[in-house]
């Protein structure tokens, strides 16, 4: 983890407005606020007009540099839901290198009552403060994306680094900018030539933008990434304020190439949005953890599904623990699988909230405990570097962990007090009495190839589909697809054991997850959860009295609880990836890779505009590992968006990352060097 937030250090004056101290510069306009919001951002842009245009399916994007108090976001999703027609969406990017926390947003809030339902809506949604990449709905048709980073640094996560050579592919998602960071003299890291020309890459011809700044260094950085600017009357006792239209989207790519191309240059990841598509009913086939939160992810889009499964019921298998934890290692590391593990943890956490609010799990925390003196420092490190009262982690002491767990603990530990535990049946019930979901149970599908997609067939009734989705853990799939045997192929098996702790009274006082090589969960309908086992390679399912003795063994360094008694024992088969992250995108045509990409057996710093040939509607989500609860809503969230022809919600690294294809890209480099 590389942060570069920080707590915001406020004043507030005598009308209660917020006041940046490092900036020396208030929030928003003390002549008023929403006035001037409206009109240099939202009229400077015409967004009403712009709104109002938008067709059904269509996803207009609005991104913003300083978040601050998310009075321009509120504003223009009140407008938004007011002028768009049924069926539009809005996608809300906003950067904050200085978030505050919720109390700080409220106090700010209180000054607006006319905007209450927008700040419920976004204090009820709001995330931890730690770097990186939150997505929030906070309404059926607004995804608010929230990058916490410095301005630049977060808009070059949303591309791949730019080249003349893979200028075409570049995403250039932005429809209109807001330019509302502190001001540029106390402020210059946010008006810097390097921001606007990230801003221009992420721009198209029709990108507007607006700010009320009309410095000279402001128009002079515009003007050579390729914006056309206009000053304009501004507001209140500012004289005038200054709209934008990209003129030319390549002023802003370096004139000569980059000498080295590594992979954060490649764009054979890329999937083209495409708003205007018709995804019709989804078909699903698995319905572990990763099938159900794609499915609930779906649902929240207003796309019916089909789910599929083989077992009598839904999370039948590994994915049917009692309590499943909803836990990450993280590290001070940077690295696409640290980045991943923050992300999915900060969201998962934010996601089980309603089931955990309506009693099914429970948000208990989880107190992670140093295995050794090393573990500790690094353990403290990792919590160093994120602002106070982060709402993710906070360090505790012994003495602090043992009030926290309600039994006595030998060690300080990482508090986690936003996580948790939840049942996968607790959430596949909840997919029941929607007439847009369709849970079909008992048997395998037959599964075959049409013309304009996919036939299913059960107990003797077909059904078709334009898009199909695999989330079948580690089972393989059906037979005769060379594609998904491709996928097969990346996945490996780690069988694992469960133990299961008969509750007696000293083990009742457990009240938050502990977690060191195993977990173990508070009790639950009179057991605890322990584990679990790590069995690689192997995929059998039966239950083995070696590995309740070895979970006995570890809960021995966690809690001391006497008398406690495995009362039974659950066995499941976690589906692993070599690299630890998911499959998690469209299945590429493995004959196909070896034409269009067999360039990078040559050289792999080579760079050309060749996007992956994908199976046409064949999508997967498998490989989670033994943090399935935790990496699959994040996944399912960009699975489902990007089946639907919407932006994703992840920064650009990720997205590749976690591609189907990026294995069998690696073949290929790793082919020219078995051959030297």
């Amino acid at each position: 983890m590389k942060s570069r937030i920080t707590e915001p250090t406020l004043d507030w004056d005598e009308k209660g407005n917020p006041l940046s101290q490092l900036h020396s510069d208030p929030y928003f306009s003390r002549e008023n606020g929403i006035e001037e919001s409206k009109q240099v951002f939202l009229q400077g842009n015409r967004l009403q007009e712009r709104f109002a245009a938008l067709q059904p399916g269509n996803e207009f994007v609005v991104a913003e540099t300083g978040f601050g108090t998310g009075l321009n976001f509120m504003l223009t999703c009140q407008l938004f839901r007011q002028q768009a027609p049924p069926g539009a969406r809005l996608f809300y990017i906003s950067l904050e290198g200085y978030p505050m926390d919720s109390r700080q947003l409220q106090r700010a809030h209180n000054h607006w009552p006319q905007l209450q339902e927008e700040s419920a809506a976004l204090l009820e949604h709001w995330p931890a403060r730690v770097p990186g990449f939150h997505p929030l709905q906070p309404f059926d048709n607004v995804c608010l994306l929230l990058i916490f980073d410095q301005a630049q640094a977060g808009l070059a996560e949303l591309m791949p680094h730019p080249d003349k050579r893979n200028q075409r592919l570049l995403p250039r998602p932005v429809d209109a900018w807001y330019l509302d960071g502190f001001a540029p003299s106390r402020n210059p890291d946010m008006w810097s030539d390097a921001v606007f020309r990230s801003i221009a890459l992420l721009s198209h011809e029709q990108t507007s933008l607006a700010t009320y700044s009309v410095a000279g260094s402001v128009r002079r950085g515009l003007a050579a990434a390729g914006f056309h600017c206009t000053r304009q009357k501004g507001y209140g006792s500012k004289r005038q304020m200054l709209v934008a239209t990209l003129e030319d989207g390549t002023a802003a790519v370096p004139a000569t190439s980059h000498s080295k191309t590594g992979k954060y240059h490649q764009v054979w990841h890329r999937c083209e949005t495409n708003q205007a598509i018709d995804t019709g009913r989804v078909g699903i086939v698995g319905g572990g953890i990763a099938g159900v939160t794609l499915t609930i992810q779906l649902n929240r889009l207003g796309v019916p599904v089909d789910l599929y499964e083989r077992e009598p019921h839904l999370a039948a298998l590994t994915s049917g623990n009692p309590q499943a934890a909803v836990f990450a290692r993280l590290s001070t590391d940077r690295g696409e699988l640290e980045d991943f593990a923050l992300a999915s943890l900060s969201y998962a956490c934010r996601f089980y909230l309603p089931w955990w609010n309506a009693g099914l799990g429970q948000q208990c925390g989880i107190l992670q405990l140093p295995r050794d003196d090393v573990e500790a420092s690094r353990l403290q490190q990792l919590h160093s570097k994120l602002p106070p009262g982060n709402g993710l982690l906070d360090w505790v002491s012994r003495e602090n962990a043992s009030r926290l767990a309600g039994i006595q603990l030998d060690s300080p530990a990482l508090h986690m007090p936003s996580a948790g535990w939840i049942e996968a049946t607790a959430l596949s019930d909840s997919l029941g009495n929607n007439d847009k979901i369709r849970i079909h149970t008992g048997h395998t599908p037959t599964i075959r190839a049409a013309e304009n997609g996919w036939i299913l067939g059960q107990h003797g009734q077909e059904r078709s589909y334009r898009n199909l989705v695999f989330c079948s853990g580690f089972y393989d799939s059906p037979e005769g697809f060379p594609s998904l045997r491709y996928i097969d192929s990346c996945i490996r098996p780690v069988g694992g054991q469960i133990s299961l702790l008969g509750e007696t009274a000293e083990s009742a006082q457990l009240k938050s997850i502990l977690c060191q090589r195993h977990y173990l969960t508070p009790a639950h309908g009179g057991a605890h959860s322990l584990g679990a086992t790590y069995r690689l390679g192997d995929s059998q399912l039966d239950s083995r009295p070696g590995d309740n003795s070895e979970n006995l063994g570890f809960v021995e360094n966690m809690a001391a609880f006497a008398g406690s008694q495995v009362v039974g024992a659950r066995t499941g088969v976690r589906a692993t990836t070599p690299d630890y992250l998911p499959l998690c995108g469209p299945v590429p045509n493995p004959e196909s890779l070896g034409r269009s990409h067999g360039y990078l057996a040559q050289d792999a710093r080579q760079l050309k505009d060749i996007p992956i040939e994908s199976v046409a509607g064949l999508y997967c989500l498998r490989g989670l590992g033994s943090r399935g609860f935790t990496y699959a809503p994040l996944c399912a969230l960009h699975l489902a968006r990007q089946i639907c022809g919407l932006h994703s919600p992840l920064p650009d690294h990720l997205q590749r990352a976690m591609h189907p294809a990026r294995f069998a890209i690696r073949g290929i480099i790793r082919s020219n060097k078995q051959r030297n």
